[in-house]
């Protein structure tokens, strides 16, 4: 896992949404990036309310794969609760047994 001590490379983020009852997602966006230096860059807040409500199902699924200039990493996925998405951009983390099922039965591969 790379901690920061050395630049992220070959970054792609896709978000999607799914239901808890299909592992079929619905790919929301892709971005990829070359190379993310090391220590030199800040999070930012994403944006979501350029995307209609009704593209949304229950669940966003957020995949980041990366890796640096040695091996590519495992894609890092989390889940968010959007039921109860408002104007507001409020979003939650599923319940335990929801990201467990969400787990079991989605990848990044299929985004």
């Amino acid at each position: 896992m790379n901690v920061g001590k050395e630049d992220a490379t070959g970054v792609t983020l896709k978000a999607g949404t799914l239901n808890s009852t299909t592992v079929e997602p619905k790919l929301l966006g892709t971005e990829n990036i070359t190379r993310l230096r090391a220590a030199l860059w800040t999070a930012s807040t994403a944006s979501f309310k350029d995307i209609p409500k009704d593209n949304f199902r229950e669940f966003l699924a957020v995949c980041v794969v990366y890796g640096d200039d040695h091996v590519t990493f495992e894609p890092d996925i989390t889940f968010f609760d959007v039921r109860h998405f408002n104007n507001d951009l409020q979003i939650e983390s599923p319940t335990a047994s929801e990201q467990e099922a969400l787990s079991s039965r989605f990848s990044c591969a299929k985004l």
